[in-house]
């Protein structure tokens, strides 16, 4: 099995927009459902992942893997590997592509068309909630693709006006109706009142504070709103939306810009400090996953539990670390 420490080393060098695809609650849902599904830890499948990202493990050798770490009969193995990679690492893999600016890669502009399509029908919210990082990524792609296709942006309007994820409680009078406050009905209610043309913050403050349906929504609610009508303005009429004429500040789905210092904005996982126990033959510091080559097993149950306090609960160096711990255990 590959070295842990190093492997995490690794990961922690990595682009942002890695770390944070994959250390983020939509992957950590996958990971329970399928830890779930199959009665394992979600230990076992985040190791893997981290050591699949950084190369430390093939795709290949994933079947092996489980099958060695959880002590899993052959087509247990097989199981958890199907899973795993259908579930879990293949649209991981897929939404790395995609947010990945090389111009090079394998991701055809029409895929990435068609994932946008998806994002703006069915999972706008949820993107509205992914990190800043991630939303800038989610921008170059955009210019990316308009620059290439001039009708696509036209389409994703066509998508946004229909989107029916949705926004807020209550209903929302549009076409005339009362209807569920759905993303598509709250443009559709805009622009019954203020219009199709490009319009500025004067309108959409106005609209924010005059709208009778507005009215009634919590502060929460409004913010919705706002950055929905905010995401159809810079869509609609970009690239008369954006700010200026550079290309400074350029945002399609609207966030709130971090400080140039990425590295103080972004959950990185902290490297695994050695642990100064000494092996008296050889007179060396031991790595933290060394301990459990010149310990008695109780005392490096001991030890690794005191380490657990140096991490997150979150972390995937705790989840190592317990991981470890638990095989200890079941030795006893």
């Amino acid at each position: 099995m590959p070295y842990i420490k190093e492997s995490l080393e690794k990961f922690n060098n990595l682009e942002p927009e890695i770390i944070l695809t994959v250390d983020s609650d939509e992957v950590a849902e996958k990971i329970k459902k399928v830890a779930e599904k199959n009665n394992i830890k979600t230990e076992n499948l985040s190791l893997a992942i981290i050591f699949l990202i950084v190369g430390d493990l093939k795709l290949e050798e994933i079947k092996d893997f489980f099958k060695t770490e959880l002590e899993a009969t052959d087509e247990l193995a097989s199981k958890i590997t199907a899973d795993f990679t259908i579930e879990i690492f293949n649209p991981l893999i897929k939404r790395l592509d995609f947010l990945n600016a090389n111009p090079d890669k394998d991701m055809k502009i029409e895929e990435e068309e068609k994932i946008f399509t998806e994002i703006f029908s069915k999972d706008l919210l949820k993107e509205f909630n992914s990190h800043p990082i991630i939303l800038r990524a989610i921008d170059f792609r955009f210019f990316y693709i308009f620059n290439r296709d001039a009708t696509f942006r036209d389409e994703l309007v066509r998508v946004l006006l229909t989107n029916e994820e949705i926004l807020t409680a209550g209903t929302i009078l549009a076409d005339g109706k009362s209807r569920p406050a759905t993303i598509g009905n709250w443009l559709k209610n805009f622009i019954e009142i203020n219009g199709s043309e490009m319009f500025d913050s004067i309108v959409l403050a106005r609209y924010l504070v005059d709208s009778k349906d507005i009215l009634k929504l919590s502060v929460e609610d409004k913010e919705k709103v706002k950055k929905v009508l905010a995401l159809y303005r810079n869509l609609k009429f970009f690239p008369e939306s954006m700010p200026n004429d550079t290309g400074e500040n350029w945002q399609i789905i609207p966030y709130v810009e971090v400080e140039e210092d990425v590295e103080e904005s972004i959950p990185v996982i902290p490297e695994i400090k050695d642990k100064k126990v000494r092996n008296k033959s050889e007179e060396k510091l031991i790595a933290p996953m060394e301990l459990a080559s010149i310990l008695p097993q109780d005392q490096k149950i001991k030890e690794l539990k005191e380490m657990l306090n140096q991490y997150p609960p979150v972390s995937f160096e705790r989840l190592a670390i317990e991981q470890e711990i638990k095989k200890l255990e079941n030795k006893k």
